[in-house]
């Protein structure tokens, strides 16, 4: 539906009004784009923590160890992708970041190792990953540490305490895996090869790997897919409506659950609670349809 002009609070100014304007908010972005850059010096300056464990994945082709998803490269990239071993399928949230790597995969090849690791079996990852068309390398972390070491799997006994703060490093849990990234380097001691970690980065943190939001931020409407006030609780201003799993954008049925009943299930202090994702998950019956109710990284955790 095409919006009408008093739909919209801003003014209409002359062209030398509007220059002005421009130029005033171009300053605050070029203090912002310098401090990014500030901060770009102090987190390639962060100290190393050497990786002792030695992790062995399940990937398309059979086990792989973590020293071996860097190829022939030094840095390694690995997103955390939100796939509960009793999902059908993966966070639409994180496979909407997964599609945006995607598209920069071949570029990023030519200077780093990227995949993404998920505590799902590989025989649910493999169907889902062709669904999505990825081509980076995917591997099941089932059976190993590494997701509670990187801090993105959790217990069921973590995720009912209240007091339990183990995401993000002081941030509550709202399901047993979290949204994340890790970064590695491997690099020669002696005659062995050893791993560091160099950063990782969770929850809105992982924000400027999607470059979808960038774009989106600058239309008149940002990332909203609804102007409603009962939507107002929803952090970035309803991004969680905007994700869906490739395939799905036409279901209307997903629409109408998403518009209709998250609202309810989730309350006015909003966000997702474990408590609401598994009431949708008894209400939907569809193991599709479920996932598509998780979208749980959207909350706002700073």
């Amino acid at each position: 539906m095409v919006k009408r002009r008093e739909d919209y609070a801003n003014p209409v100014a002359s062209a030398e009004e509007w220059k002005q304007a421009r130029m005033k908010l171009m300053e605050k972005e070029k203090e912002a784009t310098r401090a990014a850059d500030e901060l770009a010096k102090e987190r390639r300056s962060l100290p190393w923590m050497a990786v002792s464990e030695e992790y062995t994945f399940q990937g398309s082709d059979g086990p792989v160890e973590l020293k071996d998803l860097f190829g022939d490269k030094q840095a390694l990239f690995v997103y955390h992708l939100m796939f509960d071993p009793a999902w059908e399928k993966g966070c639409p949230s994180c496979s909407l970041w997964l599609d945006c790597l995607q598209g920069m995969f071949p570029h990023l090849a030519r200077k780093a190792a990227v995949a993404a690791i998920a505590d799902a079996a590989m025989e649910k990852l493999k169907p889902f990953v062709e669904q999505k068309g990825w081509t980076f390398p995917v591997a099941s972390a089932a059976g190993t540490s590494f997701g509670r070491d990187m801090h993105v799997s959790f217990t069921d006994e973590e995720l009912a305490d209240p007091e339990f703060r183990g995401y993000n490093f002081n941030r509550k849990t709202f399901c047993k895996v979290m949204p994340g990234a890790s970064v590695f380097v491997k690099v020669k001691d002696g005659d062995q090869d050893k791993v560091f970690l160099t950063y990782n980065m969770f929850a809105r943190g992982l924000e400027p790997l999607n470059s979808i939001w960038g774009i989106l931020d600058r239309l008149p409407d940002g990332t909203s897919l609804s102007s409603s006030p009962s939507f107002a609780f929803f952090p970035r201003s309803g991004r969680s409506f905007f994700c869906r799993v490739s395939g799905s954008y036409a279901s209307w049925l997903c629409l109408m659950i998403h518009l209709l009943y998250l609202p309810a299930l989730c309350g006015v202090a909003g966000g997702f609670t474990a408590q609401a994702v598994t009431r949708s998950a008894a209400w939907t019956g569809s193991s599709t349809r479920r996932n598509m109710m998780v979208s749980p990284q959207v909350r706002s955790t700073e």
